[in-house]
């Protein structure tokens, strides 16, 4: 009997796993998620083939063909993130998802048939939601939209403020005529504009 089929009644090692990521056996290896007799380092081991893979972090050997998709396991697991996040018809996940990979809604179809088809293979449909990695990667990627997101507003709010400044040194130009003006003749003049701002505006 080959070391596929009697993996989950025999000890499953970790060269036995390195040897199904080199075959591309995603149903082995999927099938030991409900294999209860793991030993630890083994089980942590499937973790990060796991997480490997679905971050990308992990590639398939050279030599075999290139799955069409690299980003099937990322857009289907997105589309169950905006499920748990709110968005109550598939349909509209599905939708979000095309938007943000920048590709068709078919694409994200055939994305979630094939994160599915896995699933069904281990009769483990709740398995999606019990993998503990999965939650991390949400974390790790909300943590990196939100560092981004500070970046933006902190690059916004200096050219803003470069802004202001330039429009302060106009102005004393043309009060007092072109000579150096002190930082705080400059913010003073700035904290002036923003009140006659405020006021025209009222």
């Amino acid at each position: 009997m080959s070391w596929r089929w009697c993996a989950m009644s025999d000890t499953v090692t970790k060269f036995d796993l390195d040897r199904a990521l080199k075959q591309r056996d995603l149903v082995f290896l999927s099938d030991q998620i409900s294999n209860e007799n793991l030993s630890p380092e083994v089980r942590s081991h499937l973790a990060g083939i796991i997480r490997g893979l679905l971050t990308g972090e992990i590639k398939f050997p050279k030599h075999r063909p290139q799955a069409k998709n690299k980003n099937t396991w990322k857009i289907a697991l997105r589309v169950f993130e905006l499920r748990r996040s709110g968005w109550n018809k598939l349909s509209g996940a599905v939708e979000q998802a095309s938007v943000e990979f920048k590709c068709s809604t078919t694409k994200v179809w055939g994305c979630l048939r094939e994160l599915r088809k896995v699933l069904r293979e281990v009769e483990r449909r709740n398995a999606f939601e019990e993998l503990r990695w999965y939650d991390d990667w949400l974390e790790e990627e909300r943590e990196e939209r939100r560092r981004e997101e500070e970046c933006q507003e902190e690059e916004r709010r200096e050219e803003e403020w470069r802004e202001q400044w330039n429009e302060a040194e106009a102005y004393l130009i043309e009060t007092e005529g072109q000579r150096d003006f002190t930082d705080k003749e400059i913010e003073d003049t700035i904290a002036l504009l923003e009140t006659q701002r405020r006021a025209y505006y009222k």
